[in-house]
């Protein structure tokens, strides 16, 4: 915070921070949790109702596999209408997304 402009640093903590992040701090913090936590695969899932989600996770798939090199599977769900959800497709691609990544373990 800056004192000498309250307004001005209070509008840019609005407009940055977790609730509203820019795309590079979103991309920035899941990229340093997965090597904090070692993680070996990454599930995302992109509600259709939110317009920015899909090419955050895009970003996100990408640079994980570029700086660690850990595959991600992204799910598309409607949290709004259970109607489009197709549970056995979805079951289906988590399993393959496993499998593929306890293979890739055994190697």
């Amino acid at each position: 915070m800056d004192t000498n402009r309250p307004l001005e640093s209070l509008a840019y903590k609005s407009l940055i921070d977790i609730i509203n992040p820019t795309s590079e701090n979103m991309v920035d913090f899941v990229v340093k949790t997965v090597k904090e936590f070692k993680i070996d695969g990454l599930i995302g899932s992109v509600k259709r109702s939110c317009g920015l989600l899909p090419g955050y996770m895009r970003l996100i798939k990408d640079a994980v596999y570029k700086e660690v090199g850990i595959p991600t599977s992204i799910f598309d769900l409607d949290g709004m209408d259970i109607r489009e959800y197709d549970d056995v497709t979805s079951k289906a691609n988590l399993d393959s997304f496993v499998e593929s990544l306890l293979a890739s373990k055994r190697k």
